[in-house]
């Protein structure tokens, strides 16, 4: 039997992800010129739920983009 108070946490620890927004990404029609013009940045994360750090990493290696470093 859960405990009411084990329920609790992990209902506030419950949070939407971005899984909508990456399954219905698309690109307008065109030859794509367009979206090279426009500098690209990705901040890659450590604890992604949704992308390893290894399929991070492949991503960009894809399509290349700045990676900044937040580590001071």
């Amino acid at each position: 039997m859960i405990r009411m108070q084990d329920l609790s946490v992990a209902l506030m620890l419950l949070s939407p992800g971005p899984v909508m927004a990456l399954q219905g990404a698309h690109r307008s029609e065109g030859n794509g010129d367009e979206v090279d013009c426009v500098p690209r940045v990705y901040i890659k994360t450590m604890n992604d739920r949704i992308l390893k750090p290894e399929q991070q990493d492949a991503k960009n290696k894809r399509r290349p983009c700045t990676i900044p470093s937040l580590c001071t």
